[in-house]
């Protein structure tokens, strides 16, 4: 699986990235950061690969500290920067035995045209500062590159990635609406609500401090809820739902920070779990003001330190962080409960399960759509030309068709799609139960009937042909809307082949302890 992280320019991409790794290793700290497409994937030992556009170029291994001199702007490289078509880096790490995850140079502004949605130009005026705006401008031009430039260099890597992630922050506004629409538009049917995951960043910066709570409110008010709730406002809207599978509200600059925490900043934050509580939850309140040259009565840290906090945790994180601490968190566990409390341990979660445990069956899904796209195009081509379709066109349509059909996991993942799409109402409970049965939560049978791995084999039959019985009679209920009816049988054909499954399982147990006797 590829899973490419994806965003307007300057939306936090790589901090998500690196706090979805737990190592700062995409970079961050500048505008300009990111030029190029990086590439991450499981390695025993670290090691980077540059890859450059034409066939002419041989990759180029660099040192894994030189990484971030191929991904950032640097004028005095500016034409082999130009040339770069991504740089991998593999490293250990166990989320990314799952799948490679890729981050985006960002899509730029997208300005449209009368009826016929024309893109006119990419550029990035609306989502910057004015100031921001004319920095980047100048930079993208010190290395001869554009808006525009980063824009096509994302969408190239999207469409050849299975998976998105899409990150927008503060709100789902209309501009970023139309971004996805637009984006994932001329890829076609290739990219779904299945196969994009939207992430809502900066949940800290946007939601905390609360302005109508008092400091010893603060201290408990957590800024995620309050993005959960948005979240939840926007999936109840169909066109929402149907480009999203779920969108997860993050504070990812608070994880990446503390998964980098040294020593010295430990140390600050041991300073500050001094304070008394609410004092710090106040002092921190206005992130401006703590990380400011000036000297801030009651807190005991130089204004140096303060300011990198701010810059490499944020304040919310700064706070959580100071409590922990205060509570003789040790360093380890400090990583733990920051990612848990950021929500970057429930995307890292939702990757894995729901990317992750269905790596094969949307590449599988891809390579058939793919094919399909081919089908129509010779097809089109045909009847303009006034030519006869191959005869092996329909053949191949067919095999096609009876693999979406007939395939383990494909059938399910069809009514899923349907779902997402708007043209089935099915309620939460039935979706739930959907999305387990096509391996959510893990690929074994047990897993896909929600029992534990070591429910007795009589158990799980029993369960599975209920299941099965229930969707089918489902199916058959007098007047319930076509396309629900014949979901539901093709979700009692799925449960069936569950049982039918476990039951060949349970007579090679047998067989294989009959014949242990009789040895």
């Amino acid at each position: 699986m590829r899973v490419a992280v994806v965003a307007q320019i300057k939306r936090g991409k790589s901090t998500l990235v690196n706090a979805l790794l737990g190592q700062n290793i995409a970079p961050t700290a500048q505008l300009e950061a990111t030029f190029t497409v990086g590439e991450f994937y499981d390695a025993p030992q670290p090691q980077v690969v540059v890859h450059f556009t034409g066939s002419d170029t041989k990759p180029l291994v660099v040192p894994p500290e030189h990484f971030q001199a191929y991904t950032i702007n640097d004028p005095e490289q500016a034409d082999l920067l130009r040339r770069i078509r991504k740089v991998e880096f593999g490293i250990p790490n166990p989320l990314l035995k799952r799948f490679r995850l890729l981050d985006t140079p960002g899509l730029g502004s997208i300005y449209q045209a009368d009826s016929e949605n024309t893109l006119l130009t990419l550029g990035v005026s609306g989502f910057l500062e004015a100031e921001e705006e004319r920095r980047l401008e100048r930079v993208l031009g010190e290395v001869g590159r554009s808006a525009a430039d980063l824009h096509a260099d994302t969408v190239q890597a999207v469409d050849g990635a299975d998976a998105v992630v899409y990150l927008f922050d503060r709100a789902l506004n209309e501009r970023d609406a139309s971004v996805v629409v637009r984006f994932l538009g001329p890829l076609g049917p290739s990219l779904n609500a299945l196969k994009v995951v939207g992430v809502l960043s900066r949940c800290d910066q946007w939601y905390w401090p609360p302005a109508d709570m008092d400091d010893a409110d603060a201290l408990v008010y957590d800024p995620l809820a309050v993005a959960r709730r948005i979240v939840g406002r926007y999936l109840d809207q169909p066109e929402t739902r149907r480009m999203f599978f779920r969108i997860l509200p993050v504070a990812a600059l608070a994880a990446a920070g503390t998964s980098a925490l040294d020593e010295e900043r430990l140390g600050w934050l041991d300073e500050l779990g001094t304070m008394d509580p609410p004092r710090l939850a106040a002092a921190l309140g206005d992130a401006n003001r703590f990380a400011s040259p000036g000297q801030i009565a009651g807190v005991p840290l130089p204004p140096p330190a303060r300011a990198a906090l701010i810059a490499e945790i944020g304040a919310w994180g700064t706070m959580k962080a100071a409590l922990y601490r205060r509570d003789h968190v040790g360093a380890s566990e400090l990583r733990q409960l920051m990612q848990r409390d950021s929500g970057v341990a429930e995307v890292r979660r939702m990757l894995a399960e729901h990317f992750g445990n269905r790596s094969a069956v949307l590449k599988l899904d891809q390579a058939l759509r793919d094919i399909s796209g081919r089908i129509s195009r010779i097809r089109r081509d045909a009847v303009s030309s006034g030519s006869t379709v191959p005869a092996v066109v329909g053949t191949v349509a067919g095999i096609v068709e009876r693999i979406r059909l007939n395939e383990a996991e494909m059938p399910e993942f069809g009514v899923l799609e349907d779902f997402y799409q708007g043209r089935l109402r099915l309620d939460q409970h039935e979706v739930a139960e959907i999305l387990r049965v096509s391996g959510e939560q893990g690929r074994s049978v047990a897993a896909r009937l929600g029992r534990p791995d070591d429910a007795p084999l009589p158990e799980l039959i029993a369960l599975a042909d209920a299941r099965s019985s229930a969707w089918m009679n489902r199916g058959e209920t007098d007047g319930l809307d076509g396309a629900i009816a014949a979901a539901s049988r093709q979700i009692g054909l799925s449960y069936g082949r569950i049982s039918e499954r476990i039951k060949v399982a349970r007579q090679l147990l047998r067989w294989d302890e009959g014949a242990e006797g009789q040895g």
